[in-house]
């Protein structure tokens, strides 16, 4: 499976691209669609609204936060604004092996983000998925990730602000959304789910977009397929087959 995403620099610095293209792995990028809640959650976005006025609330303490020591820092004195484009290129003739075609096709899930500081984590290779991820890697559902990127926010002011572009409805496609950054959180991470599996997802977990004082142009990263570690399902349209004890994200 394979995908590409992009981000130009839509402000005063330089263009610059984030291009993803997943790896050639049978079990790839495959985002299941968009799954309706059967709890009473508020709708993904609904809770992405809910999210914005949180994150407004508390924006303008984040400034006055104290800047490590012992990590890289970001000096540039401007925000950034970048458009972020993901390309889907997922398709039966290259990827044959079990290749999802109906109940549901094979397709990419909403994606969503965050640009935040260095301590902050949405999910880690190696690491134990939150409830969060797991919601939503497994069934799509995006209200626990969002309580826990709003806790993040209000308990140690990581989170700058969200970002979220819109399912593809297919294996080949595109998703596109806009986003800023500044210095204080210049990091970027975002999860895609791939639809349908028991709970495989793409994504990448804090990618700095800042090199000293001024603004990456361009970065290209090849995405690879992750195991939430929560389910147990050895095919893209396996059962609900829950793993104890939970396991660690892994490749």
């Amino acid at each position: 499976m394979a995908a590409k995403l992009s981000f130009p620099l839509i402000c005063s610095k330089p263009s610059f691209f984030w291009n993803t293209a997943p790896n050639q792995y049978s079990i790839f990028f495959q985002p299941e669609p968009v799954m309706e809640t059967s709890r009473k959650t508020l709708s993904f976005s609904d809770a992405l609204h809910h999210l914005l006025v949180m994150m407004l609330t508390f924006l303008r303490g984040v400034y006055s936060m104290p800047v490590p020591t012992d990590v890289p820092m970001c000096t540039a004195s401007e925000t950034a604004q970048y458009s972020l484009m993901f390309t889907g290129k997922w398709t039966q003739a290259a990827f044959p092996k079990q290749y999802p075609v109906y109940r549901p096709p094979a397709q990419w899930s909403d994606l969503i983000g965050v640009t935040h500081s260095y301590d902050y984590h949405m999910w880690q290779s190696n690491e134990f998925a939150s409830n969060g991820v797991r919601e939503f890697a497994e069934k799509g559902e995006a209200w626990t990730i969002m309580e826990e990127v709003e806790t993040a926010g209000e308990r140690i002011q990581s989170v700058y602000g969200i970002l979220s572009a819109p399912a593809v409805v297919g294996g080949t496609g595109q998703m596109n959304t806009e986003f800023e950054v500044f210095a204080r959180h210049s990091y970027l991470s975002f999860i895609v789910r791939i639809v349908p599996s028991p709970d495989w997802f793409v994504g990448a977990d804090s990618v700095d977009l800042c090199d000293g004082d001024h603004w990456k142009e361009k970065v290209t990263l090849e995405l690879f397929p992750y195991d939430a570690g929560t389910d147990s399902g050895f095919t893209f349209s396996s059962p609900n087959f829950e793993t104890i004890p939970q396991d660690r994200i892994m490749q």
